[in-house]
């Protein structure tokens, strides 16, 4: 091998792992992403939940006092 092609190779190689770097960064980025956005939905729902409860009892004591 000439030190031309064992530079090619060595430059290859550094951009094969260069590039896996890159992609599992990106990975763990959207991992990172995805619980974010479970977690938001979860709080989403708890708040559409105690929406709905309050409108509830808002609805049982209009009841209450129309009666």
């Amino acid at each position: 091998e000439t030190i031309q092609q064992n530079q090619k190779k060595k430059s290859s190689s550094e951009w094969y792992i260069q590039q896996r770097d890159i992609i599992k960064n990106n990975q763990m980025e959207i991992f990172k992403l995805n619980n974010l956005m479970n977690k938001i939905k979860n709080e989403i729902k708890s708040f559409n939940n105690r929406v709905e409860h309050a409108e509830e009892r808002i609805s049982e004591l209009e009841k209450g006092v129309l009666k």
